[in-house]
């Protein structure tokens, strides 16, 4: 009976190590696919140049259309405020092409805005991350400064639905996948 449990245990134990695994290479594997979107949305001139000159028609002709062809869910373009000039989100956690534009949010209160407003830099560089429930579900937001012909104009954001990632860590990693916050409490 010893040696059965013992062996079950191990087992067990190395299933846990295998789906942590799993789970931690599939967050890179987002935090990627969110950096190599927002790396596009803010080497794209154009888009620079339209949050330069406060021009949110333009945005809206360019920015779903980088969101539209890449793993994320959202886009957000912040003013030197950190007041959403223009944002597109998919309507859902799907792949759908249809997407909600809005303007006027502000995140201004939002401790990664206020370090991509100041261009704060760590050691991963100058990008920040946070969480925030929108009204199509909990986001996880990867975002950057904006510069035009060298002056700071603005903030991008991209974001990926939480339901999303956890669905999939879930089926990857054959095992139930939780986000916590820091406190304990369940976020999805």
């Amino acid at each position: 009976t010893n040696l059965v449990a013992s062996s079950l245990e191990e087992r067990i134990t190395n299933q846990l190590l295998d789906a942590g695994q799993i789970v931690a290479e599939g967050m890179v594997r987002h935090e990627e696919q969110r950096l190599q979107t927002l790396r596009t949305v803010i080497g794209t001139n154009d888009i620079a140049a339209a949050l330069a000159a406060n021009e949110p028609a333009e945005l809206n002709n360019l920015a779903p259309q980088i969101v539209i062809n890449s793993n994320t869910d959202a886009v957000a373009l912040l003013d030197m405020n950190g007041v959403e000039m223009y944002s597109w989100q998919r309507a859902n956690a799907t792949n759908d092409v249809d997407g909600i534009t809005k303007s006027g949010t502000d995140y201004s209160d939002v401790e990664a805005v206020q370090k991509a407003l100041r261009n704060d830099e760590d050691a991963s560089g100058n990008r920040q991350v946070f969480i925030t429930e929108t009204p199509n579900g909990l986001m996880v937001y990867t975002l950057s400064p904006v510069f035009f012909e060298g002056d700071q104009v603005g903030v991008a954001m991209v974001g990926t639905f939480s339901r999303r990632m956890m669905l999939e860590l879930t089926l990857n990693a054959v095992a139930r996948v939780t986000l916590y916050d820091v406190e304990g409490n369940v976020l999805d």
